[in-house]
């Protein structure tokens, strides 16, 4: 199942942003979830409604 957010996030200098977040659970062949992945999209001004 995955976990679709837009939300602000801070970059490593401080600065804010608005993005996108995608969350993804991984699992093992018998079905059991071993770990995540995340991945964050900055959203531009003309993708923010």
């Amino acid at each position: 199942m995955d976990y679709l957010i837009t939300e602000f996030g801070i970059r490593k200098d401080g600065t804010t942003f608005w993005g996108s977040i995608l969350i993804t659970a991984l699992h093992n062949d018998a079905g059991d979830v071993i770990g995540y992945t995340k991945l964050t999209r900055e959203l531009r001004d003309n993708e923010i409604e």
